[in-house]
């Protein structure tokens, strides 16, 4: 996405010190590694060096770690790339052959001061170690699937963090910078002092059981989300009956925040256009419920593009139907600050309208007055808009009833010609915070 694209250019963009050694950007975004017809991770680090043929980019998979530029030196012609990742080329080696610090050694001696870029995924919440002895990680983009265990999720993100703050000072920075999801973010940051807090009440004298049914800050409710570890072994129903919590203060869940902020009424993002369609349409009700093809209709052709962070005019009707599905499905989930900003209805066409309960949580959108035009599908309130002003300059009144029946019929048919796609395109809006290393 646009903002992957955006952190990787701060990473090429740069200014390393004299002396010192280039950023090195860690991404686990994408699981597949062979798929014809899926983003793997071999066809991101392709897009990456295409756009940035200076940079240098490794690929981890399970059996095998290469990597390549696409401006290699005229002494090293076999660094360049060629259009694919050759497993038998001389900068391939497989499992065992060569450990990754030793492989990013070779290429501070050849490359001290490019970017280099880490594509992964399983092989990020491995025990490897994604540092040579003058360059550590800087940058992290870090997405991975809802099935993905929350330990894991940490143990991964520890792959960028470390005894490094010495070294990331010598290459120019004093942080690293994480890019994921605003649940995720906070998980990563609260789930080990959790652990620490619960260590310290056992160390009091307290059983594990009773240190867990204490009421615990509202900082640590951050479980909601993703599982605790293998699914059969039933851990989140064990930790919902057990964890009780505090409601969270500002500034506790910074993931949380920037989530309710860029929904609120000075936010701009897809999400916050989403529920402006739902607003303004007067679907605050289950019996005024639209479908995800209203809203992608209303998106195209209504007047939103003041709540977009990014020009979607050249974005084809069906990738967006794809964006809008998974930004509605983050949006029928709760947060550990408010219910869901919107419900959905039951059945396979689901339709969506606000959830007042969650909605009015967020910023600006408290004791919001409930929209008025009969509360119809906002598809239709535009056809009778302009069907009034055609009336008004004098065109026969009996038009407007029959564009309001041609809404009516695009409503009830619109979800069934909708366009499928995978739901890990888009989605819920990254965190750009940056994670500070501590000496």
């Amino acid at each position: 996405g646009k903002k992957v694209e955006m952190l990787w250019q701060k990473a090429m963009d740069h200014v390393v010190p004299v002396s010192g050694y280039g950023p090195l950007v860690l991404d686990a975004t994408t699981p597949a590694v062979h798929a014809a017809n899926q983003i793997t991770i071999y066809k991101k680090a392709a897009t990456l060096l295409q756009m940035h043929p200076r940079a240098i980019a490794i690929v981890v998979a399970g059996a095998v770690i290469t990597w390549a530029t696409c401006d290699p030196l005229s002494t090293r012609p076999q660094d360049r790339f060629e259009g694919y990742f050759s497993p038998d080329g001389e900068n391939a080696f497989r499992r065992g052959e060569k450990h990754f610090s030793a492989i990013l050694q070779e290429i501070d001696a050849h490359y001290r001061q490019r970017p280099v870029f880490v594509f992964g995924y399983s092989q990020m919440m491995r025990g490897l170690s994604y540092r040579s002895k003058r360059r550590v990680p800087t940058h992290f983009v870090l997405h991975f699937k809802g099935g993905m265990s929350l330990c894991r999720l940490v143990q991964a993100a520890g792959r960028a963090m470390g005894e490094q703050f010495t070294q990331l000072k010598n290459n120019g920075f004093d942080r690293v910078e994480i890019l994921t999801l605003p649940h995720d973010f906070d998980a990563i940051r609260s789930y080990p002092d959790f652990l620490e807090a619960i260590k310290q009440k056992m160390d009091d004298g307290l059983s594990l059981e009773e240190a867990l049914r204490e009421r615990h800050a509202g900082k640590y409710k951050i479980f909601q989300d993703r599982t605790l570890n293998q699914k059969k072994l039933k851990l989140r129903e064990i930790v919902n009956d057990l964890l009780e919590f505090e409601a969270p203060q500002p500034g506790e869940l910074i993931g949380a925040d920037a989530a309710d902020r860029y929904l609120g009424t000075e936010g701009k993002g897809l999400g916050r256009a989403i529920l402006e369609v739902l607003f303004d349409g007067g679907a605050d009700e289950e019996e005024n419920a639209i479908t995800a093809a209203d809203i992608v209709d209303e998106l195209e052709f209504g007047d939103y593009d003041e709540h977009f962070a990014e020009d979607i005019s050249e974005t084809e009707t069906s990738e967006l139907l794809v964006l809008v599905r998974t930004e509605l499905k983050s949006l029928c989930q709760p947060t550990p600050k408010r219910e869901a900003a919107l419900s959905q209805t039951a059945g396979r066409c689901h339709r969506y309208y606000i959830n007042r309960a969650g909605f009015e949580k967020l910023p600006g959108r408290s004791n919001a007055p409930a929209a008025v035009e009969n509360f119809l599908p906002p598809a239709v309130v535009r056809q009778l808009t302009d069907a009034r002003a055609n009336a008004s300059n004098g065109e026969d009144g009996e038009e407007v009833g029959e564009m309001s029946q041609s809404g009516a019929a695009i409503d009830e048919s619109s979800e069934e010609g909708g366009g499928g796609g995978s739901e890990e395109e888009g989605g819920e809006e990254e965190v750009g915070e940056e994670a500070h290393t501590e000496e």
